[in-house]
């Protein structure tokens, strides 16, 4: 029996996809933006929120992951992005 097992391809992406728009027969359109939330709201409305994939607007810039939980003052992201709280402007859900 082979104790080496042939070699596997590996690809990698190396820029960023951009799932914004969708094209029909018809005319392009651009996705449904998703619903805004409180943090408060979001941490006990939904008890796995590890599946949700959210926009998290801050003061600095935007953020498009999922969130890994909250850690005092922050917000933990699965990127192992630290948002804290006090810079969050708003949290918009994309999927459910």
């Amino acid at each position: 029996m082979k104790k080496d097992l042939p070699k596997l391809y590996k690809g990698s992406v190396n820029h960023r996809v951009n799932n914004d728009i969708y094209y029909s027969k018809e005319k392009t359109k651009e996705k449904k933006e998703g619903e805004s939330i409180s943090i408060n709201k979001l941490f006990q409305e939904y008890s796995y929120i590890f599946n949700l994939d959210v926009i998290i607007k801050t003061l600095n810039g935007d953020y498009h992951t999922k969130i890994a939980g909250k850690m005092g003052n922050n917000i933990i992201t699965l990127d192992n992005d630290v948002i804290p709280i006090s810079d969050i402007v708003d949290i918009i859900i994309l999927s459910k």
